[in-house]
This record gives structure tokens, sequence and C-alpha cells, in this order.
């Protein structure tokens, strides 16, 4: 039998959390816990906590603001447009309005008057092309994650937006995989339990 995956996006502000749901998830379903870690060290510190019960897989999402700035690792022009317009023949969303534009460094690149505002290094390389290709970059590595680690399930603490997790999250719905989001309350620490859904149009 095929080993079937949960994926879970970890917050950092929660991270005592993730390691015992994992182990949850895994006992109620039966289900290897994949965590999508941005970067090494959060890789190095979630797996160090994991005990000897359940086995955890973890991967490192790539950089989009690194990227951005070195280039590293983008397609060109040509093959970041034909993967972003097969992206959104596939999933309906639209890649600038629902992908570049939530993403609060690269819509930079877009947005009258807000350009270089606020500064960093990845906003002064966030042109157009720039993000067409981080972009694209991202989506690949959306589709190639999906076949190594087949999900039953995709959980996250306010994700599933912008340049950081709507690529995965396109790709999840397309193939009807449940996506549950743990969303802030306005006050006292709570969270509603969301559920995603596509828009058409």
């Amino acid at each position: 039998m095929a080993t079937r995956y949960i994926w879970i996006d970890p917050a950092t502000e929660m991270r005592w959390l993730w390691i015992p749901f994992g182990c949850e998830l895994h006992k109620r379903f039966n289900v290897t816990p994949l965590l999508l870690c941005r970067t090494e060290k959060d890789r190095q510190f979630y797996l160090s906590q994991v005990g000897q019960d359940v086995k955890f897989e973890a991967v490192v999402l790539p950089d989009r603001y690194s990227m951005a700035m070195t280039g590293d690792g983008l397609p060109d022009m040509d093959d970041a447009l034909a993967t972003l317009k097969s992206f959104e023949v596939e999933s309906g969303y639209n890649f600038m309005r629902d992908v570049a534009l939530p993403d609060r460094q690269f819509s930079r690149a877009y947005v009258f008057g807000a350009d270089m505002v606020a500064k960093s290094k990845s906003t002064a390389r966030a042109n157009h092309e720039t993000v067409w290709r981080v972009g694209a970059r991202i989506v690949d590595f959306a589709r190639e994650l999906f076949e190594r680690y087949p999900p039953i399930l995709y959980v996250s603490l306010t994700g599933g937006t912008g340049m950081a997790s709507r690529p995965f999250v396109a790709i999840l719905k397309r193939h009807g995989v449940p996506v549950r989001n743990m969303i802030h309350t306005r006050f006292g620490f709570r969270y509603y339990w969301a559920k995603f859904t596509i828009r058409s149009g």
C-alpha cells in the first residue's frame, strides 16, 4: 500500500503544536505527516522533536525572496509564462490577482504608489519578470511535491495565500484534497477552522 501523507504547513508562532498534532493525525488516520518548512533550521528543529513512535517527513520550501534576489534556480521567461498559463487554466486562479498581489513584498512590483514601500532587498528586485519567474518556480515545486508526497489533507495556520502557499493549495483543490486552515480570531488567542473553496469567474 502506498504511503499516505498529511501536509502540515507549520507556523513558527505555534511551533510547540505541530509535532504533537502530526502524531495525533498519524494515530487517527494512519498517515505520515509531511512538514512544509520555510528554512533548513526549521526542518532540523521540528525533526529533533520527533520521537520513535511516528515517522515524520520534512521538506524545505523554495525561498521566494532569496530567489528574487539571486535568480538562482529560476526558469527563463518563456518557460515561466507557459507554467503560469497552465496554472491559471488548471486552478481557476489568476496568478497576478490571487498569488502575486497578496504577497507583501512582491506586490510592490504592481501596486501604483507602493513601489519601494516597505523597503527590502526583495522589494528592490521585485519587477514583473522576477515575480513571474519566482511564481513559476514555486508552481513547479508544488507539482513535484504532489507527485512525490501525495496528500489526503493539508492543514496550516493562516496559510494558503499569496506566493508562499497559494500554488500548493491550488493543486490540492484541483485534485480534491481537503484544505483546512486555522484562522486567528480577533481576540482571545482563539482560532476558527476555515475551509478553502475555489471561486468561479
